[in-house]
């Protein structure tokens, strides 16, 4: 059996799921940091195929990209940032679909912002994050329930919401290795 001492000497120290940095922009502001992102879900990646049969075996044939899931972040509640993280998501929804009118807003600028997502390591003094995400087109899809009561003493609130986004860029190695949708001209990075 190999311990971690071993395991870190031969391949590099493993990076670790507690170890994240967290911005979000809402529509027209700036990237703000979220310190109290307690728990995060990176959506998954793919490609949708179709099957065809042109001689033989059937086989799968691309036709466009998916990405599985929506990004769900949960944050821890204080005093301070309850504001922030609940009350700032609520309003952003009402940007989405008009409280006043119901109406869906027609210009999805007016409500889409970003996320970003990077996981930093020891190479990160040297200006070469491991993997950095930045979500487009991004907006609050559900702010879930919290639970309270009087038995839950001991507990702190947390609040998860869910957020839709229509893709993803990842960027690796400071910035040389890169996947996703390039040359939109949405977003200067």
């Amino acid at each position: 059996m190999v311990d971690i001492s071993t395991f870190t000497d031969s391949f590099g120290r493993p990076m670790m799921a507690n170890e994240y940095i967290v911005y979000i922009q809402e529509p027209g502001g700036d990237f703000e940091f979220y310190d109290n992102v307690e728990t995060l879900t990176i959506p998954g990646k793919g490609i949708g195929t179709v099957q065809r049969r042109l001689w033989g075996p059937m086989i799968d044939f691309p036709y466009d990209r998916v990405f599985a899931g929506e990004i769900e972040l949960t944050f821890s509640l204080t005093e301070e940032n309850a504001t922030k993280s609940r009350m700032k998501f609520s309003k952003w929804m009402d940007k989405v679909i008009l409280p006043e009118s119901g109406a869906i807003n027609p210009n999805r600028g007016n409500y889409t912002g970003y996320i970003e997502i990077i996981l930093p390591s020891a190479k990160s003094d040297q200006g070469k994050d491991p993997i950095r995400m930045v979500f487009q087109e991004v907006f609050p899809k559900n702010i879930n329930p919290v639970s309270l009561g009087y038995g839950l003493q001991n507990e702190y609130i947390r609040q998860t919401v869910t957020f839709s986004f229509r893709d993803y860029m990842e960027f690796a190695d400071g910035g040389n290795i890169r996947s996703g949708t390039f040359g939109t001209g949405q977003l200067d990075l």
